[in-house]
């Protein structure tokens, strides 16, 4: 397989701070999703191709976030999202947010494809 990358950028708004201004660590999560969605789309797939012709949903498994450094209110963050490992049952992902030049967050995660009763089915997609 080869490995696909993809890059994509997020502003830090108002509502992803804390009172101090720092964004709040369950953010992260969001510009991840965000940027695995997007990768998505570039494969000519979407979220809701996927539940209307293969009956699947892609859910998180397993998440791994380190916290190198943190991102501020404003701030423009890159997002590098690399598909680690393309399985029949998975995929994993390796995400890396970078604040300019700087790697501040990586988060490793890995997504199943479960049918509508929340059962694990292969992977309906190949990216």
């Amino acid at each position: 397989m080869n490995t696909k990358s993809f890059t994509t950028y997020i502003r830090v708004y108002y509502e992803d701070t804390d009172t101090g201004g720092i964004v709040y660590h369950s953010n992260y999560l969001n510009f991840a999703e965000r940027a695995r969605t997007e990768l998505l789309r570039t494969t000519g797939y979407n979220h809701i191709a996927l539940q209307k012709k293969h009956n699947a949903f892609l859910v998180v498994k397993k998440i791994d976030i380190d916290f190198i450094s943190y991102a501020r209110l404003d701030d423009r963050l890159k997002l590098v999202t690399t598909v680690k490992k393309a399985r029949v049952m998975y995929f994993d992902f390796e995400q890396l947010i970078y604040k300019k030049n700087t790697l501040i967050t990586i988060i490793n995660a890995r997504i199943c494809s479960i049918d509508k009763d929340g059962k694990l089915i292969k992977m309906p997609i190949n990216i």
